[in-house]
Order: structure tokens, then C-alpha cells, then sequence
């Protein structure tokens, strides 16, 4: 399984769960000419909890998430589940260790975007969890961000 490209671990080198910023989070949307981001984090801050990109040019989507799974090791690979009242999806993840942030990363690649519609557009909350836990993340306010996603790299 090979790693986010340099565009989205840039997007995802600030991730953290600080517990004042995560009563603050809301999704953020990010284009550019490479594609369209989703961010659930704190406006303005490092605080970024989970991330969905699309690649335009390859059309391939990635999911990332700050978490530090017990008992994994870099490199390590788990199932990321996401969840919502719509359905369910089980994404075979990495986990990666960016040191210099000290954050632990769950990265999935070429995420079908056909599920992860049906999941993030269909449903009031997304759970996000792996073996040991997870978070629940709403997704109130996410609807136009997502479109301009799909629009980018999904099914219509």
C-alpha cells in the first residue's frame, strides 16, 4: 500500500486532538488545482482530527486520520471503519509515525468513492474507528464541500 503523496501529508502534517480545539471543529473546505480537500478540524489552527482528498488529476481519493492505535508500529497496517447512518465501509489503512509532529496518522489510498459518498452524504454523524476506538465526527455543514469533492473525483 503506498503512502498519501507529498500534497496530502503536507495537508495532514499538523493533525492534533487537543481536547479545547476539538469543541471548536467544524469541516473546512481546500481546492486548489490539484484537487479538493475536506478538513474536520479548528479553523485557523493545526487542530485537523480527519481528512478526505481527492487527487483531480488520478481521480484517487485518500482518507487520513489522527489517531495512535494500541500495540501498531509504523508501517503497520489496520482497517479504518467508517460508519454512518447510511451504511458502512472498512478501508485497509497504514499507520505512519511523521516524527517530526509527533502524530500518528491512519492513511487509507484509493478510497471508492461510490461508498465513501453513500457514507458522508447520507447520514447526520460519521464514526471513524479502528481496533481500539475511534471518534464520532458530524457532518452538519459538509454537504457543499462534499459535492465539490465528488464533482471532482466520484459517481455522480
Amino acid at each position: 500500500m503506498r503512502t498519501f503523496p507529498n500534497a496530502a501529508v503536507s495537508l495532514l502534517l499538523a493533525l492534533t486532538a487537543s481536547p479545547a480545539a476539538a469543541q471548536e471543529r467544524e469541516w473546512v473546505t481546500g481546492t486548489s488545482e490539484t484537487g479538493v480537500e475536506m478538513m474536520y478540524g479548528t479553523p485557523d489552527s493545526d487542530d485537523i482530527l480527519f481528512a478526505i482528498r481527492c487527487d483531480a488529476k488520478s481521480k484517487e481519493i485518500f482518507v487520513g486520520f489522527a489517531h495512535m492505535p494500541i500495540g501498531v508500529r509504523n508501517g503497520d497496517a489496520i482497517d479504518l471503519t467508517l460508519v454512518s447512518e447510511a451504511g458502512e465501509t472498512v478501508l485497509p489503512s497504514q499507520v505512519t509515525y511523521l516524527e517530526p509532529m509527533d502524530i500518528w496518522l491512519v492513511e487509507s489510498t484509493d478510497v471508492p468513492a461510490a461508498d465513501l459518498r453513500r457514507i458522508v452524504t447520507g447520514g447526520s454523524a460519521l464514526n471513524v474507528m479502528v481496533q481500539d476506538g475511534g471518534e464520532e465526527i458530524p457532518l452538519a455543514g459538509a454537504a457543499e464541500g462534499f459535492e465539490a469533492l465528488f464533482s471532482a473525483c466520484g459517481p455522480q
